[in-house]
């Protein structure tokens, strides 16, 4: 069952990367310091940072693990066992906990950060795609490749608390902090839904399928990455407004932002590399060299480092800011 899937995936992509897709200009490609690489499990499908804590985590999805890296030295110092296929990652400082979606086992892994344990396993929607925490409710939402709803579960109790329905399969999540408002990347299109209600307020079209999604709240801007013409999509925060489409590289499956400089990351896994979108040019600025198949990207909350999941070579790639910049 398991090959059957990560065939289906193979193929979906492989369809994007024989479109037409716009491409970005490669304004910057420094070399990659070979100390700033991590060896990690098989194929990291996704990465979560826990600044506090000084520690990544990366979803194994071929080897069913979490590497747990500690960012100061750069080395893996534990690994936990998840479900079948782990793709997506998030973190809860304040509760130390990390959440887990395992794709094949239709579950989400629940780990002790402290002690590096597995504490509980939720069943969730079919194909678990994306994880937002939010660390004011200690609420986690789960998003679903072939589920048409959003599982809520309780950070306290690890039971199941709520099922938001959104009518259709999705991808990507962003939960800016303090707004109890939850933004869901679906095909074609991009849902709002208020949390004190669990209802779909608002909508906008968004042209293609998409993968990841982020939100710069200063700038007031929502990044969506559109699959199959590799490129992506700029929305207004407060109108819903696409306000450009930005090409970037091929099959941009993730987006981080850096919340100081107002500058996007954007993963290219078949590009492999990373596109740094400018906020106020609204245009790809650098992109540089991130190893085979980057998968998923997070930033530091300064935007000073970049921490690229590049899953063809199981690394963590570690850009710093004079590698992102023109």
């Amino acid at each position: 069952m398991r090959w059957r899937w990560g065939l289906v995936l193979f193929l979906l992509l492989a369809g994007a990367c024989s479109s037409d897709s716009p491409r970005s200009v490669k304004l910057s490609t420094p070399a990659v310091d070979e100390e700033a690489r991590v060896q990690v499990g098989a194929k990291p499908w996704g990465i979560a940072l826990d600044p506090e804590a000084g520690r990544l985590y990366t979803a194994n999805e071929a080897d069913n693990t979490v590497s747990v890296v500690d960012t100061a030295s750069l080395k893996v110092v534990a690994t936990v066992e998840a479900g079948l296929g782990p793709t997506a990652v998030a973190v809860n400082p304040s509760t130390s906990r990390v959440y887990v979606a395992n794709a094949f086992s239709d579950d989400v892994t629940v780990i002790d950060a402290k002690a590096n344990t597995v504490v509980a396993t939720v069943p969730v929607g079919a194909s678990p795609s994306d994880v937002a925490v939010d660390m004011e409710t200690d609420l986690v939402y789960v998003s679903s490749f072939r589920s048409d709803d959003i599982t809520v579960i309780d950070g306290e109790t690890s039971a199941i608390a709520d099922r938001l329905a959104v009518g259709e399969a999705s991808s990507g999540l962003a939960l800016p902090a303090g707004t109890g408002t939850l933004y869901v990347a679906v095909a074609e299109a991009l849902k709002v839904v208020d949390l004190s209600s669990g209802e779909i307020v608002r909508e906008a079209s968004v042209p293609g399928r998409h993968g990841g999604l982020a939100i710069d709240p200063a700038a007031e801007l929502i990044y969506v990455t559109n699959l199959d013409d590799g490129s992506v999509s700029i929305v207004d925060l407060g109108s819903l407004d696409v306000n450009d489409r930005v090409p970037v590289g091929l099959v941009p499956r993730a987006v981080a932002v850096d919340p100081v400089g107002h500058r996007a990351f954007v993963a290219n896994s078949f590009d492999d590399s990373v596109s740094v979108v400018d906020a106020e040019s609204r245009s790809v600025v650098a992109t540089v060299p991130a190893g085979s198949k980057p998968w998923d990207v997070v930033a530091a909350e300064d935007g000073s480092v970049v921490y690229v999941a590049a899953a063809g070579i199981s690394e963590i790639r570690v850009l710093r800011a004079e590698d992102l910049s023109p």
